[in-house]
This record gives C-alpha cells, sequence and structure tokens, in this order.
C-alpha cells in the first residue's frame, strides 16, 4: 500500500472489547490506525498497514459483527454501561458535622473534612470515615463526581484569628470554602478570653465594610472590637479578612447574630474532690465509692450526759 499522510489517520488505543482481527475474530488490545474511510488496522505504521480490525458490539453474549462506522459509539456503550453498574451501587454522601472528642479539646484543634462536587462550589461536610473512603476511591460512594479535603478547626484561644488563617490556607485549593465554615467560632471551648489595649497600623484587622482598620482594639469572646476595653455601648466588630462571605438574603453579621450557637463545652478546673457541704464530697474516681459512703453515713455521738470523773 502506498503511504497514508497523516491528514487521514488517527492513532488510537483500545484497551479490549472494542475491536477484533476480522480473519480470526478474536480480541485486539494495543494501538489502532483509525482511518477517514472508517476502517481500522491493527498498530501504528502508515506505511505497510497492519491487520484489519473490525468493530464488536458488547451487549450480546456472542460476538456479533458491525459494518465499519464510528468505534466512538461503541466506546460510548462501554463506558455509559459500566458508569451504570458503578451508579447503582453507590450511596449518597452523607453529611456530618461531628462533635470535637475530649483530647481534641485538650489539644486545641481537630481536623474537619468536607467534600464538594465537581462541577460546582457547594461544599457538605462529612466525617473522617467517609473522607477515606472517597479519599481512597472505594466503590462505596461515587469518588468520580466529588473531590474532598480537610481543614485544620481550632478550639481553643483566638479562633477568629486562627480559623481565618486555617481557611486561607484551604482557599488555595479550595476557593469558595470560605462560603461554608462562616461562623469561625464554631465548636469553641468556652473560655474567658479577654485581652485589651491592643493596637494595629492596619492590614489586619477590617471593618464590615471591607474598610482597613488602624488603631487601638481589644479581643473578647465574640472577637476582635473597636476600643481599647469593651464598653456597654456599641462599637463596631472586627474581621481578619476585608471581604466577608454573603450568605443568601442576608448579611454576614445578621447570619452569625441568628445562627444557633454551636459552641463547646465550658472549660472547667479538674479537681479530685469537691466539697459541696459541711459532710458530703463528690469523688470521680469509681475507686473511691467506699469512701463516700464512710463519708456520708452519719456520726454516732457519745452522748452529752455522761459523767465525766476526775473533777
Amino acid at each position: 500500500m502506498a503511504y497514508l499522510p497523516k491528514s487521514k489517520y488517527s492513532i488510537k488505543n483500545t484497551p479490549g472489547g472494542e475491536l477484533l482481527y476480522k480473519s480470526n475474530k478474536e480480541i485486539y488490545i494495543g494501538d489502532y490506525m483509525s482511518l477517514s474511510t472508517g476502517k481500522y488496522y491493527a498498530g501504528t505504521n502508515n506505511i505497510q498497514l497492519g491487520e484489519e480490525l473490525i468493530i464488536t458490539s458488547i451487549n450480546a453474549e456472542e460476538v456479533e459483527l458491525h459494518e465499519p462506522s464510528s468505534i466512538d459509539v461503541v466506546r460510548h456503550k462501554i463506558l455509559k454501561e459500566n458508569i451504570d453498574i458503578f451508579l447503582k451501587e453507590t450511596e449518597s454522601i452523607p453529611e456530618e458535622n461531628p462533635l470535637p472528642t475530649d483530647k481534641e479539646y485538650d489539644r486545641g484543634y481537630y481536623k474537619r473534612y468536607f467534600a464538594k462536587r465537581i462541577n460546582n462550589e457547594i461544599y457538605i461536610e462529612i466525617g473522617s470515615k467517609t473522607y477515606k473512603d472517597i479519599k481512597s476511591k472505594k466503590p462505596k460512594y461515587d469518588h468520580n463526581l466529588y473531590e474532598v479535603g480537610d481543614i485544620t478547626w481550632h478550639l481553643t484561644g483566638n479562633v477568629f484569628l486562627k480559623n481565618t488563617t486555617s481557611i486561607r490556607q484551604t482557599q488555595k485549593i479550595f476557593r469558595y470554602i470560605n462560603y461554608h465554615f462562616i461562623k469561625l467560632d464554631e465548636h469553641k471551648l468556652e473560655e474567658e478570653l479577654l485581652q485589651t489595649h491592643l493596637k494595629t497600623n492596619g492590614g489586619e484587622l477590617y471593618l464590615a465594610s471591607g474598610k482597613d482598620y488602624i488603631g487601638e482594639y481589644h479581643i473578647n469572646d465574640g472577637g476582635p472590637m473597636v476600643g481599647p476595653t469593651h464598653t456597654e455601648e456599641d462599637h463596631p466588630k472586627l474581621y481578619y479578612v476585608s471581604k466577608l462571605p454573603i450568605p443568601p438574603d442576608t448579611t454576614y453579621e445578621d447570619f452569625l447574630s441568628k445562627t444557633l450557637p454551636k459552641n463547646g463545652p465550658k472549660k472547667q478546673v479538674k479537681k479530685q474532690v469537691k466539697k459541696t457541704n459541711k459532710s458530703k464530697f463528690k469523688f470521680k474516681s469509681k475507686s473511691n465509692k467506699n469512701i463516700k459512703k464512710l463519708i456520708s453515713k452519719p456520726v454516732k455521738r457519745a452522748s452529752t450526759s455522761t459523767k465525766r470523773s476526775g473533777y
């Protein structure tokens, strides 16, 4: 056969199940040439063509031959059939918001996991097990439709600054993750947080309007606020980002004020024994039950009418 110009063919590859040798009807696997005439040949030699190939149907138990036509139709059938089987066996991704454990509160932070569809920017929070299943491409969920990520979420201290920093880091990959993790003090350990007479020279804190704030500020349980100390008078809140996420049909601050608090437990001083009254004690250890019973029993006092001797 004469030399075949590149404009008359394209090189493709088949993993099997799409083409057969025309001579013996055996399955062909490997590179092949697709000619503009609608014919297919094994190999990639455009001077000495390989053995002619034909398309096979995948829907019949016996091989059914076709006239030369577009192999993309057969490839589509193969892919669609495999996808349909895969989707029938998958489950919907469960949305979760796991609470931090005592150990994580002691550590001061924990990992939160999320998933988003590859074709939009809608995020859902998921558990660690679901995250691992999708990440490892287990067939339980449609791992082709979702991508997953994680974020370090802080529970103690100035969580407004710490979690803003975590969100900024995560935004390098997931640009709109800040629209999901809006409440920066969510699950925060309830502890006294008060810092006064702080000062910023700019580029650090912003008003809700996005204007850079310069001057004195303080930090309390609600985050940074304008002014050296906290007062009963209204004074603006400050934020560590110049552009606040805007939830649908409301403002950022209204959203926070209407959101039910999801804070963590109150910080308590751990004590082995807590005195409640003159003769009752509260023990945490189970091993002290017997001691507790002894202490709780009323003590019999000696009768005051007993005659004293020696006087």
